[in-house]
């Protein structure tokens, strides 16, 4: 993946399990072999972050498989096989449950 503009231009490559973090109002370029891949997409208000704050992670590989980040990766991967099952309000938590693990 790449990310950023101009001087703050990032490659990174994310291997099964692991995260990045992309701002999606500015530009960037994904290139995805033969596999799935889950976006999770949410509003940076929800974050209890400024954006100068996640300038340093923005765009780079957050592995997988360890720690917080490994909870997350493993809830994430399994979110769209049971999104169906749940009603609105289930998905609100679900989504509640991403931005708290993220943020951890």
């Amino acid at each position: 993946m790449r990310a950023g503009r101009g001087e703050e231009r990032r490659w990174a490559q994310v291997g099964p399990g692991d995260l990045s973090l992309t701002d999606l109002s500015r530009p960037f370029h994904c290139e995805y072999p033969a596999r799935r891949t889950v976006l999770v997409t949410f509003p940076h208000a929800l974050l209890p972050f400024r954006r100068q704050e996640l300038a340093g992670i923005l765009g780079r590989r957050i592995p997988g498989d360890h720690g917080a980040a490994a909870l997350l990766s493993t809830f994430v991967r399994q979110l769209p096989g049971h999104l169906d099952d749940e009603d609105g309000v289930g998905g609100s938590r679900l989504g509640t449950a991403v931005l708290e693990l993220l943020t951890v």
